[in-house]
């Protein structure tokens, strides 16, 4: 009989608090930097474990600040941090 592994428990990301979406700002920031074609969201939340509603909502509040910018439509949509 065959026995499946569970899959490792991904890091939680708590943005329910203003500290904690600070806090995911920041870490969204840093993993964008230095990016040359961009980055989908599911790429961004294979880096930082954060569910796509998580990034969706800190990608907007970034967009809002003028630290990230985008390209594309839906799913074909790239992020990079602004300059």
């Amino acid at each position: 009989m065959k026995t499946v592994e569970a899959p490792a428990p991904a890091l939680a990301v708590d943005t329910r608090t203003q500290a904690g979406r600070k806090a995911f700002d920041g870490v969204l920031v840093e993993v964008l930097k230095g990016v040359t074609s961009g980055m989908s969201a599911r790429d961004i939340a294979e880096e930082t474990d954060a569910s796509l509603q998580q990034i969706r909502s800190a990608v907007a509040r970034l967009v809002a600040k003028r630290k990230v910018r985008f390209e594309g439509k839906t799913a074909a949509r790239r992020y990079w941090a602004r300059g």
